[in-house]
């Protein structure tokens, strides 16, 4: 046993035993000491330590501390550690720390022991942070120290400190190049403890993995894939880091299906309309360059066809060494691929990326493509000439006289229980009825396409959809829509007019459809031969039109068909016909290819849309600014309309006002000084003051009511009648701007609606105004001293007979001639008081009268301002960073070649150009 393993495990005093005695140790080492003490070449200090051992491990602790301190040898550090591990035995956590940390050596394994007893006294005191430091400092000294590693993990995993578990585990990895922590590693990363570190974290770690053992490579390097797969924001900067290290490794050269998968997954991620080329252009090459060489069984036709893409594409992105390797394999690696299930899933990719950019693809392709992906349904295209009974002969197919001479545009027949007849148009795919569609296919020129489902038995019992095609006419042969089915079609029955087969024509036609598709599968119906011939010369009509046909068409078949006789017999055979006109090829690779050329299709029409979105946003711009001077010079002219008016009406009632106030400031003395007619001699004098008022009171009230209120009713109803005229004078203008608007709209988008409940309003106001006037009794009579004069006397004299005349005479004379201009005022104005108040809310009633327009106005305004605001950073947007639409286009289309490519070395099916 060695010293440093004594020291630990406090067993060094066993080497002052001895073999065969049975004394206590104690008694053994007291003896020792006694002899030292006549023996100089005993180190006291030797036999001092061992007894603190003994009393240590019988829990003497102080006879144990008290030994340790008298060592001065070469053990003293080694006491000194034992003496705070006493301590720490009696729970004196505090003096034990104060003691480990006085400690200074350069001895490791002491080191070692020290750090784990603070360690270790650390978490007793729940100082996790202390822990943590001091058992990061003793690994990074000294990991190779028996168990410390293992400790440290546990320490950190059940504390959840999983960056210093990853770090520790990374660390360990490289240092020992054990399998063990290399598991450890994996499992972290696979539980996502990994997820706070940069890729470059682990390159170390990749790097020793893969110099121990490529399977150890292989599990680490998946398993960090997957990690950063998961972290949007790092796995770029992973695939950098990742195809970096491969880079002329050794590695990248060694068949991994597990890393291929990651490989195949991230180059779909690449190229699938999430990156613009500035992004991933640096990353590509590299990848699909360590792809290849890493690629599965299954996966080198789809590794080398990426690597091929990528560089047709991007020439002298991959080095020669790469693509000549890449050529080799595609043309020497077996075909085992699933191109539709892959041609569909770029499909959808696309379609979510064109709705996410607010672009539509052009709902025909986009018919045709979900129609390609029916492999139980075969697809036959029937084109010819005009009047050579074309449509005849697709009725008697479809069972239905559905066709006739005038049909124009596509019609795609299916077998369905029901009758449905769908559109597909620009705007997308509805429902239409049987009127719309003869209305929709009676257009001369019609380019939406009718899916048609309908009952058939000979559709159902073939298996067959059918595309009916408008009949070829002598002008522009080249526009005729089925051009752009044909590779829909899986074959072609091209009808021939009995009469006079095979026509110059004819052949202009079919030259077009070889040139557009070369491979598609063509053959001939002669159609109603026997409303001709005799069977004799029917015969010979055939085999003379069959051999003028076959010098241009070497594989191409001729049936003499009869639409009349629809016999058993003849639907069998010509059945027999049509299923043997197509390609023997496998169906589903066929379908493939055209799905191939429908998405390229569909990618080109996004190429022309972004071109359209861009000149359809300068115009859309264009029109609204227009429409929102428009919009304002209309708020503009509604604001000075309604000013206008309410001038008009307010001035009309003021001026009313006015003459009734004129009036009764005018009427109203008189009436007062003729009151003076009712004093008599007979009155007595002291009531005359009060008689006199209450009169005047009365016949003021009596004027007002009788005479005023009819003739104010009156006024205030044609004022109502002239104001009337005047709001509907306005909501005429409004009307003809509302149908301006919505003509330039071409919607019903403005109403510009007036209230005219403010007329109902008016009316019961006036009616309310005018009804009756109750006048709160008013002292006309002022009291002067002239009246108080009078007053004074009618008190003194009244009693004297002769005075009295004299009295009623002078009150006579002071009601006649007093000046009432003053009092006429007040009444006046306690009048028209109600009269001011609905003057004043008249403006208030106007505006509330034209609200509704106002409003929808502004709003068309704001809307329209928003709108303008909205397109024009789009259109902004759209021309400062034209590569966030177009990049994700190429890189769509890097992908569709690497399909391409597939299908270019399949012999077995003609990819379509």
């Amino acid at each position: 046993m060695t010293l440093e393993k004594q020291l630990v495990e406090k067993i060094f005093y066993e080497a002052f035993l001895q073999d065969n005695s049975s004394d206590h140790p104690v008694s053994l080492l007291g003896e020792a000491l006694s002899l030292s003490r006549h023996d100089e070449a005993v180190d006291v200090s030797n036999i001092r330590y061992a007894q603190g051992e003994v009393y240590f491990h019988n829990k003497d602790f102080e006879s144990a501390i008290f030994k340790w301190q008298s060592v001065s040898n070469a053990l003293q550090l080694w006491a000194g550690k034992n003496i705070g591990d006493a301590y720490y035995a009696q729970g004196d956590l505090a003096k034990a720390e104060e003691i480990y940390l006085s400690i200074s050596t350069d001895d490791l394994t002491l080191r070692s022991e020290i750090a784990l007893q603070l360690f270790s006294l650390y978490i007793k005191e729940e100082k996790l942070e202390s822990a943590d430091r001091i058992i990061k400092q003793i690994v990074a000294v000294h990991p190779d120290y028996p168990t410390l590693t293992e400790i440290a993990r546990v320490f950190y995993e059940e504390n959840k400190d999983w960056d210093s578990a990853v770090g520790l585990a990374v660390s360990e990895s490289v240092r020992t190049k054990s399998e063990a922590w290399f598991g450890v590693l994996i499992s972290y990363i696979d539980s996502g403890a990994a997820a706070n570190f940069k890729p470059d974290y682990f390159n170390e770690a990749i790097t020793t993995a893969k110099s121990v053992d490529f399977t150890l490579f292989e599990r680490l390097t998946a398993a960090l894939w997957s990690l950063y797969r998961n972290k949007t924001e790092a796995f770029l900067p992973w695939i950098s880091n990742i195809t970096g290290l491969l880079n002329g490794s050794e590695a990248a050269t060694h068949s991994s299906e597990q890393l291929s998968a990651h490989f195949k997954e991230t180059y779909l991620y690449l190229v699938n309309g999430n990156f613009t080329l500035k992004i991933i252009q640096p990353l590509v090459p590299a990848l699909v360059s360590n792809w290849l060489g890493m690629a599965g069984k299954s996966d080198v036709l789809f590794a080398s066809a990426a690597v091929l893409s990528w560089s047709e594409l991007f020439p002298e992105s991959i080095g020669k060494d790469v693509i000549n390797r890449a050529e080799n394999l595609i043309y020497d690696s077996e075909k085992q691929y699933n191109g539709l299930e892959n041609g569909i899933e770029l499909y959808q990719s696309i379609v979510s990326w064109a709705e996410k950019n607010e672009v539509a693809i052009d709902p025909r392709n986009d018919w045709v493509i979900q129609e390609l992906q029916d492999l139980d349904t075969k697809h036959l295209l029937v084109a010819g000439n005009s009047g050579n009974g074309k449509f005849t002969f697709s009725n008697s197919l479809i069972g239905e006289s559905i066709l006739t001479p005038d049909t124009s545009g596509m019609i795609a027949f299916k077998n369905h229980q029901d009758v449905i007849i769908q559109r597909v148009s620009d705007a997308g795919a509805a429902e239409i009825t049987h009127q719309e569609f003869y209305d929709v296919t009676g257009r001369r020129q019609n380019r939406d396409l009718i899916e048609f489902k309908i009952p058939s038995k000979f559709l159902r019992e073939n298996r067959l959809s059918l595309l009916e095609s408008p009949a070829f006419n002598d002008h522009n042969p080249e526009k005729n829509p089925v051009l752009n089915y044909l590779h829909y079609a899986d074959s072609l029955l091209y009808i021939l007019n009995a009469d006079e087969p095979f026509t110059a024509k004819d052949r202009e036609n079919l030259m077009l459809f070889r040139e557009k598709a070369p491979d598609l599968p063509i053959h001939f119906i002669i159609n109603s031969l026997d409303a001709f011939y005799g069977k004799d010369t029917a015969a010979r009509v055939v085999q003379e039109t069959a051999s003028s046909i076959n010098a241009y068409f070497p594989n191409a078949n001729v049936f003499a068909y009869s639409s009349e006789a629809g016999s058993f017999k003849d639907y069998r055979e010509l059945s027999e016909f049509i299923q043997a006109g197509f390609a023997p090829v496998s169906l589903e690779k066929e379908r493939t290819a055209k799905l191939l050329f429908f998405i390229r299709q569909a990618l080109r029409g996004l190429i022309d849309k972004r071109l359209e979105l861009e000149k359809g946003l300068d115009h859309t711009i264009g029109w609204d600014v227009d429409m929102l001077s428009k919009l304002k010079g209309a708020s503009n002219q509604l604001n000075d309309l309604e000013k206008s008016k309410a001038a008009r009406i307010q001035k009309s009632f003021s001026s009313i006002k006015s003459k009734v106030r004129a009036e009764m400031e005018e009427r109203i003395p008189k009436i007062l000084s003729k009151t003076a007619d009712i004093i008599t001699d007979s009155m007595d004098v002291a009531a005359i003051e009060a008689k006199t008022n209450d009169e005047m009171n009365l016949r003021v009230e009596s004027y007002i009511d009788r005479d005023i209120l009819p003739r104010f009713y009156l006024s205030l109803q044609e004022w109502i009648k002239t104001a009337s005229s005047d709001f509907n004078e306005s909501q005429v203008f409004l009307d003809e701007m509302k149908a301006g608007f919505n003509k330039l709209y071409e919607e019903d988008r403005l109403e510009l609606t007036c209230d005219f409940k403010v007329l109902d309003d008016w009316r019961r106001d006036a009616d309310r105004m005018t009804g009756g006037f109750r006048l709160e009794k008013v002292n006309f009579i002022k009291a002067s001293p002239q009246a108080f004069l009078l007053k004074s006397a009618g008190k003194l004299f009244g009693a004297l007979s002769q005075n009295n005349s004299m009295l009623h005479n002078k009150y006579k004379q002071y009601v006649e001639n007093e000046d009432y201009s003053e009092a006429a005022k007040r009444v006046t104005d306690k009048f028209l008081m109600q009269f001011d108040m609905f003057e004043k809310s008249m403006e208030r009633d106007v505006k509330m009268f034209f609200k509704e327009p106002n409003k929808e106005l502004n709003s068309t305004i704001d809307e329209t301002e928003k709108t303008i605001a909205k397109n024009t950073a789009k259109l902004e947007n759209l021309k400062q960073n034209p590569a966030a639409y177009f990049d994700p286009l190429t890189l769509f289309e890097v992908r569709l070649r690497s399909y391409e490519w597939i299908m270019i070395v399949d012999k077995e099916v003609q990819y379509i150009y």
